[in-house]
C-alpha cells in the first residue's frame, strides 16, 4: 500500500513538473514570436490625440522613439516630462506617446508638462488595445527604440533615464 502512494504521488510530481514545462516553452516562443514581430516597426493604426488616424506606414525613416506610457504612472509622468525637457524637442526625431487611458486624461496630463508643440511629437490613444497586441507588451513606461531603417534598437522596459534613451537613439545614427 505504502509502494502504490509513493508511485502515485510521484507521477503527480513528474506530471506538475511536466505541465510547468510545457508552460514556460510556450510563453519563451510566443515571447520569441513577438520580438520577431517588432523587429521592423510593425504596421498599426490608432487615432491621435486629436481624434485624426495615424498609421505606422506614415514614419518612412528612423530613427524613431516610441513612449508606452499612462497619465497615471508616476515612472510615467517623470519620464515623459524629462523628455520633453531633453534635447529631443526640435531635433527631428519623430517621437510617438502612445497611451491606453482616455483621450482627456493624456490632453490633461499633456498639457500640465507643457507639451512642446513640434510635429515631431504624435501623441497616440489606445482604448482598443492595438498597441499591446502588437507589441506584446504592457508595462509602463515603455520605450521602443528604432534606427534609421525602422529596425528596432531595443525595447525598453520600466522607467529609464533620458541620457540612456538619448544615446541609444545617437548610437544608431
Amino acid at each position: 500500500m505504502k509502494r502504490k502512494v509513493s508511485v502515485i504521488f510521484l507521477i503527480l510530481i513528474i506530471s506538475i513538473i511536466i505541465l510547468l514545462l510545457t508552460g514556460i516553452s510556450g510563453k519563451l516562443k510566443r515571447e520569441d514570436l513577438m520580438a520577431e514581430r517588432i523587429k521592423k516597426l510593425p504596421e498599426f493604426t490608432l487615432p491621435t490625440l486629436y481624434n485624426t488616424s495615424f498609421s505606422s506606414s506614415e514614419i518612412k525613416e528612423g530613427p524613431l522613439l516610441i513612449v508606452y506610457f499612462h497619465p497615471e504612472c508616476e515612472h510615467c509622468r517623470y519620464e515623459v516630462s524629462e523628455l520633453f525637457r531633453s534635447s529631443l524637442p526640435g531635433s527631428g526625431i519623430p517621437v510617438l506617446l502612445v497611451s491606453r487611458a482616455a483621450r482627456d486624461s493624456v490632453s490633461v496630463f499633456l498639457e500640465a508638462l507643457k507639451y512642446p508643440e513640434t510635429g515631431e511629437f504624435i501623441t497616440l490613444i489606445d482604448t482598443a488595445f492595438v498597441f499591446e497586441d502588437t507589441f506584446g507588451n504592457s508595462v509602463i513606461p515603455s520605450s521602443y527604440l528604432y534606427d534609421e531603417n525602422l529596425i528596432l534598437i531595443d525595447a525598453l522596459y520600466g522607467e529609464y533615464k533620458i541620457e540612456t534613451i538619448l544615446n541609444r537613439l545617437k548610437e544608431s545614427e
